[in-house]
């Protein structure tokens, strides 16, 4: 017979969970947030965590708040490596920022014998934990029209943090595609010196000409299209492969990624066709 304390039994509960369920999003963030509200409503359990002895025996004290993040690292670690503090602090950021209803859609998605219908990945859901809670749903939706891979996803989450206020709304809007962000803010930010420039008298501020524009332009032009070559070669050889597709999923899939292709084409056709109109216009 042992005599175990809440502490002892909770965190061998806690451990279990954590092990058995790691690629379980919604279950690990709650898990955790269970050890922290435990931590911080048992304020000496906490406390003698605080008393540590070093490598040579001495007692080390320290002052730390009940139920941080270093406290609960403590508590979870006390008899071996169990989560990183990283981990427990990114966990946790998610558990608190990220919409409950996408947090519960969370799931594994390298598990292939699971319905991934309306789910989404453990490393999407930490992207989009960084948005305001009123944007995440739209945002997914966004983004999982765009077919991208989480990695795409996750840089442009980063560029729409840090994109002005009235890009962010044209994004919600619908009035602006979110792949084109990067070049939105480059624009903003070349009207906005083009703006203080025509308006200052110090000659030290330099206006942006088109003639200095233009080589980067060229460039960019020059490694898409190399790059778009690249593409319909890889394409070819998948139709060329089909022979050897095993299942109606493969093609499926491959009609898919053909129909997102085409959709992003026309989309770039009408774009470079309007500024296209504009230039001939000004002309």
């Amino acid at each position: 017979m042992h005599n175990y304390s809440d502490d002892n039994v909770l965190r061998g509960m806690v451990i279990e969970n954590l092990t058995q369920r790691s690629d379980e999003l919604f279950e690990v963030t709650e898990n955790l947030a269970v050890v922290r509200m435990f931590l911080k409503d048992n304020c000496s359990s906490a406390e003698q965590l605080l008393r540590k002895k070093d490598s040579l025996g001495r007692t080390q004290s320290r002052e730390e708040e009940a139920g941080s993040i270093r406290n609960i690292y403590d508590w979870l670690n006390k008899n071996g490596e169990v989560m990183s503090i990283g981990k427990i602090s990114e966990y946790l950021k998610v558990h608190d920022n990220l919409d409950r209803d996408l947090l519960e859609q969370t799931q594994n998605c390298l598990d292939k014998s699971r319905n991934k219908e309306n789910k989404i990945s453990i490393e999407e859901a930490k992207s989009l934990a960084r948005l305001d809670k009123k944007d995440q749903r739209k945002i997914r939706e966004i983004l999982d029209e765009t077919g991208l891979d989480y990695k795409t996803k996750s840089k442009l989450v980063t560029q729409y943090l840090q994109s002005s206020d009235e890009i962010q709304e044209k994004v919600i809007d619908g009035d602006l595609n979110i792949e084109e962000l990067e070049i939105q803010r480059e624009v903003e930010k070349n009207k906005k010196q083009y703006d203080e420039a025509t308006k200052s008298k110090d000659d030290k501020i330099k206006i942006i000409r088109t003639s200095e524009i233009l080589p980067n332009v060229r460039e960019e032009i020059s490694k898409t299209t190399r790059e778009l070559d690249r593409f319909f070669n890889k394409v070819r050889i998948v139709k060329f492969a089909k022979l050897s597709w095993g299942s109606n999923r493969e093609k499926k899939d491959f009609r898919q990624f053909i129909d997102i292709a085409l959709r992003k084409a026309e989309n770039w056709v009408e774009e470079l066709n309007r500024i296209q109109e504009e230039i001939e216009y000004e002309n």
